[in-house]
């Protein structure tokens, strides 16, 4: 982790994409803007890949002990793209944890530094049953079974966490599986929707999801760059304030049908008390 100044990561960031900020692709000013004087955070975006299957002091603490769950870097891909693989078996499970599953850098809290997240991905398949994905910061994790979905529902399992995340249906409401939302909780707590239906996923199309805690007690949640206009306080029931975090991506097949996520970049920065 590197002490940095704001304006220093963005112009980092624009010149590692090879063009001012604000193409597409790239991290949302609308976040990051927002983070002003020395920042510290981590951002990946994967042109190479450190990481181990034990807490350690590797970049990435990855689980892919699952026998049809992998996580490999895309060749021929500009820029670096991570690729989490479920081949077609039911309730298979990859993640990713960054500070090597062991360290966890960041915590939302009143009184707390400002703190922005970041990803763009993509999944192969909305189909229902398919995939259940998750995104955000969450406590730390060692590789084990169901760790961070559990198994049939795809719901994520208990363990402090605020992103993104989308569920199985099994036999539910048809579509469910294309819809993202933005939920947080507590460890052994209920998940509770921040944003419900924040975003309606389309397969193989690229989404930018992130978060802003604005450094005194409100979070707002963002869908390719633009703010959606829910917000709540970080001292809601069932938020995980105080909590150290980290990183994480994960995934779980549903129904034994090949499916794959993939991860442009993640990037998580909070400022310096």
């Amino acid at each position: 982790m590197d002490i940095l100044h704001a304006g220093f990561l963005t112009n980092f960031l624009s010149q590692y994409e090879g063009a001012p900020l604000g193409r597409t692709a790239d991290p949302s000013p609308a976040i990051w803007s927002r983070l002003n004087g020395s920042v510290v955070g981590q951002f990946d975006h994967f042109v190479n890949l450190n990481k181990g299957a034990t807490q350690s002091a590797t970049d990435w603490l990855v689980d892919e002990s699952d026998d049809n769950a992998t996580l490999i870097l895309l060749d021929s891909v500009r820029g670096g793209v991570a690729r989490l693989g479920l081949a077609a078996d039911d309730n298979e499970e990859v993640w990713m944890s960054s500070s090597g599953g062991q360290g966890a850098p960041f915590m939302i809290d009143t009184g707390e530094p400002v703190l922005g997240f970041e990803c763009r991905f993509r999944i192969s398949s909305v189909v229902d049953d398919y995939i259940a994905i998750k995104i955000g910061l969450c406590e730390p994790k060692a590789v084990g079974a169901d760790v961070h979905h559990v198994d049939d529902t795809g719901e994520i399992s208990d363990a402090d966490f605020v992103g993104f995340r989308n569920v199985h249906v099994n036999s539910g409401t048809t579509g469910l599986n294309a819809t993202l939302d933005a939920v947080y909780l507590t460890a052994s707590g209920a998940v509770t929707d921040a944003v419900a239906g924040i975003q309606t996923m389309v397969a193989n199309t690229w989404y930018k999801v992130g978060f802003l805690f604005d450094g005194t007690a409100t979070m707002s949640y963002f869908v390719d760059g633009v703010v959606n206009a829910t917000t709540h306080s970080v001292e809601a029931s069932g938020f995980p304030d105080g909590e150290e975090m980290a990183m994480v991506i994960a995934a779980k097949s549903g129904d034994g049908t090949a499916v794959t996520f993939d991860v442009d970049w993640a990037m998580c920065v909070q400022g310096v008390v």
